[in-house]
């Protein structure tokens, strides 16, 4: 026979979720959440790295430390005491996205470096200065790292969240 949820746990169920903090690495991240959990506070990590192929994009977007509303005070509350929040985290609002100005800038770095990359592998490869199977890796990378870019340039997500 299946058991009925209380009103408060149906209530937390459509609870939503804050950003706790942002963290330039998964590692830094997770151990934050870890330290959450150890005091009976869900939380869970959110990147968007391509699931881990592209760590490298931690770095321009960061990694998010997100909970329930409901448990946000006392999560910023016990990340402040392990020095695991800074002030600017604290005041983090509801998460609802990344910052446009920020994706744009990102978006901006990537899409120029891509080119770059494609660039610099199309007139290596033409001028046989490398192999050409390392021509084509620099081309498919910067081809790939360009459209990145100008995705996240036009504010548009290439992960799922």
């Amino acid at each position: 026979m299946p058991t009925r949820s209380s009103p408060a746990e149906s209530n937390r169920d459509r609870e939503r979720t804050t950003l706790l903090a942002t963290y330039p690495s998964r590692r830094d991240a997770e151990v934050a959440r870890n330290r959450l959990e150890a005091h009976d506070i869900s939380s869970f990590v959110t990147a968007d790295d391509a699931g881990g192929m592209h760590v490298e994009m931690q770095l321009t977007n960061g990694v998010k430390l997100l909970a329930l509303e409901g448990d946000a005070a006392e999560a910023r509350e016990i990340l402040r005491e392990a020095n695991m929040l800074s002030d600017a985290a604290s005041d983090a609002s509801e998460w609802d996205g990344d910052d446009v100005e920020d994706r744009s800038n990102a978006g901006t770095a990537l899409l120029g470096f891509g080119l770059g990359v494609l660039t610099l592998g199309m007139y290596a490869t033409v001028d046989a200065m490398i192999p050409a199977d390392a021509g084509l890796f620099l081309i498919a990378t910067g081809a790939v790292t360009a459209v990145v870019g100008w995705v996240k340039r036009r504010g548009g997500s290439t992960g799922t969240r």
